[in-house]
């Protein structure tokens, strides 16, 4: 019987309290209900949104259309947004009118839907002066704001947007104050005043620039070994940027991201949005459903948390452009850096006469220069391989040497001289697009692609070499270099780098930054003195119509305001440094050769061959056996005109007068008919 009491008392006290739990629930379901709610439509704005996205999409294919976009899916909004958590906002207490509510962000994450994105947000708000917080927990929306300019940096601005708000009330919360505190602010708007200050920032590309200066150093080895014999050359060309503006329309809200596209100059087109006309709810409701069905077909980049695309056919615009320039700007310059050893350099030895040889050097503090200048360039778009390129390479270029001959007879002589030389290489190659590592950032560029093209470049003198003492004087001394050019003698383009935008949070005081809306001043302090955004280019791909660029989204907040940053001045750097280094690879390495008279001092030392078959003791040696020197070579035919002048009187006469002898003899009008004595 007690066991049967304790089983019914034990039934009733789970009822009671359940009862009583019941009661408490209802209690606070009341009592929140007695703290207000905040709801807005949300039919009308997502009816706005889907409108404004489907008018830009009639303007054409997206994102082929248009002159660049940069998207940033979901992940990227949302790291975007972490930022937000922790900002205060309150009015500002210059113009408050004793109004001291502060706001503080705790929690907002989005889901990016067709024509629209939605999250849920939690915030608290607080009075000093009341001694009073309350929570409040919801829906929020992404509303874009305007397209605004920061230090010359265009920036997508998007605003939070309340859709419904109430208390986040709970049993140790229940108290009057705190009830009376969440409906004044939900009655007055104050709450959703101040929560729709927050704001998000992308930052866009402010341009598309290609900058032809260059300053790049080519190193010319002339002879074995090539590290004592070689020139360096300075190829520099003034800097000039060709530029086009991009003008970023309405972004596209698209399931899984948003699109923010512009166009370059004449491109841009204003686009006309619907109004909502007095449509009734279910009507609004209807042509939600048709729009969310077209939006939806439209595919999204799948990979990274950020997209840019860049159409080709501005790209291709600009280096058209090239042509239209004054000749000053397609014009570079070849200057000496520095040299060392001989452009060429032979050496023979005679049983009689000993050492002797030939050898031209450079000479003088700009031993080599000149002009090399782009001519009949003509460029175009070709779907999936990039801009096609063809035009020439005219260069002009001035030499002083130094040119020392000893032929073994009457001594040797040397002397200075300037060589002028021409010559054309015609080009034709591609330029696509790659990441690529410069001076440790990663940039998307422009790199060429060309095969290697063989050139022949050649120099000489416009008037006469004499050499001293009279023995000789050579018609023309000249240099020819042979080689081929490939794509490392064009500069690469940099069209966009992981260099860094900077967002200052506070003002440079450190204290809130101020804003001013609707009459109100209103502070805003976020966890952060400022935030460094920066994409962070990983894959390219070229596509019919432009170039695509996957990469991540790299956001870094710091305490203190960083110091004095140009990011276009540090992008100009990573310019130069891209055109400057080697690109791609050289196409082997180029031969020099110098020529004097006729002959080539090169490869084939013919003028050494001759100038041997000559000296005195060839001469005896032709005059004891003519047959074998005439199997032996082209002077030895010409014997029979000079045995006469071989005799042991007229060789010992050699020996003491060597000059006079070689003039007078057969052997010296030959020699005289190569060198003009």
């Amino acid at each position: 019987m007690p066991s049967i009491g304790i089983q019914l008392l034990t039934k009733l006290g789970v009822r009671l309290l359940i009862a009583v739990l019941m009661l408490i629930a209802a209690g606070v379901v009341y009592l929140v209900a007695q703290a207000g709610r905040y709801e807005r439509d949300r039919t009308e704005l997502e009816w706005t949104s889907l409108s404004r996205t489907l008018s830009v999409l009639e303007t054409g294919p997206v994102p082929d259309r248009w002159s660049a976009g940069v998207f940033v899916s979901e992940d990227g909004i949302n790291k975007l947004i972490k930022g937000l958590e922790g900002t205060r906002i309150s009015f500002d207490p210059q113009s408050s009118d004793d109004e001291d509510t502060e706001i503080l962000l705790r929690s907002l994450a989005l889901k990016m839907e067709p024509g629209f994105a939605v999250g849920d947000i939690s915030i608290a708000a607080s009075s000093e002066r009341r001694s009073v917080s309350v929570d409040f927990v919801g829906q929020a929306s992404l509303s874009f704001r305007e397209i605004s300019t920061v230090d010359g940096i265009p920036n997508a601005v998007f605003a939070v947007q309340l859709l419904s708000l109430e208390p986040d009330i709970r049993w140790y919360s229940l108290g009057l104050s705190v009830r009376g505190y969440a409906k004044e602010l939900l009655a007055a708007g104050t709450v959703t005043y101040l929560s729709e200050k927050l704001q998000i920032r992308v930052p866009l590309i402010p341009a598309l620039a290609i900058d032809l200066g260059v300053e790049k150093e080519l190193l010319l080895p002339t002879r074995e070994p090539k590290d004592e014999n070689f020139v360096v050359l300075g190829i520099s060309m003034p800097p000039k940027t060709i530029r086009k503006k991009i003008d970023f329309s309405h972004p596209l809200f698209l399931e899984g991201g948003v699109w923010l596209l512009g166009n370059a100059g004449d491109a841009q087109s204003e686009l006309k949005f619907p109004d909502l006309g007095g449509r009734a709810t279910n009507q609004l409701e209807d042509e939600i459903k048709e729009m969310r069905a077209q939006v939806e077909m439209l595919a999204t980049p799948a990979e990274g948390d950020i997209s840019v695309w860049i159409r080709g056919q501005p790209v291709t615009d600009m280096l058209r452009e090239i042509n239209e320039l004054q000749e000053a700007n397609r014009t570079a310059t070849i200057r000496t850096v520095r040299y060392k050893g001989f452009l060429s350099k032979v050496s023979w030895y005679d049983d009689v006469l000993g050492n002797g040889g030939a050898y031209v050097e450079l000479i003088g503090g700009s031993a080599v220069s000149g002009t090399v200048r782009v001519s009949g360039l003509s460029l175009d778009w070709v779907p999936n391989v990039g801009v096609k390129f063809a035009g020439t390479l005219v260069t002009d270029t001035k030499v002083d040497i130094h040119a020392h001959v000893d032929p073994l007879v009457g001594g040797g002589a040397g002397t200075s001289v300037g060589m002028l030389g021409s010559g054309g290489v015609a080009l034709d190659g591609s330029m696509g697009a790659s990441v690529v590592d410069i001076e440790g950032h990663k940039v998307l560029a422009i790199r060429p692609s060309l095969s290697c093209k063989p050139f022949d470049f050649s120099a000489k003198t416009d008037s006469k070499l004499k050499m001293g003492g009279g023995w000789a004087s050579v018609p023309s001394v000249g240099i020819v270099v042979k080689g081929e050019l490939g794509a490392s003698s064009l500069p690469e383009q940099l069209l966009l780098s992981d260099l860094p935008f900077v967002i200052s949070g506070r003002s440079e005081d450190g204290k809130p930054v101020v804003m001013e809306a609707d009459g109100k001043k209103v502070q805003i302090e976020p966890t952060w003195a400022s935030a460094s955004v920066g994409i962070v280019p990983s894959v390219t791909v070229t596509h019919k119509d432009g170039i695509s660029l996957a990469g991540a989204l790299n956001v870094v907040y710091s305490d203190t305001h960083p110091e004095a940053y140009d990011r276009r001045g540090e992008e100009e750097k990573l310019r130069k440094g891209l055109a400057a280094g080697t690109g791609a690879a050289l196409c082997g390495n180029p031969s020099v050769a110098v020529t004097i008279g006729a002959i080539e001092i090169g490869k084939n030392n013919d003028l050494v061959r001759f100038l041997k078959e000559i000296s005195p003791a060839k001469l005896a040696e032709w005059a004891a056996n003519p047959a074998e020197s005439f199997r032996r070579g082209e002077v030895g035919r010409t014997l029979e005109k000079i045995r006469k002048e071989v005799s042991p009187e007229k060789l010992e006469e050699w020996r003491e007068k060597p000059l006079d002898s070689l003039r007078r003899g057969e052997a010296g009008r030959i020699v005289c008919g190569i060198f003009g004595c």
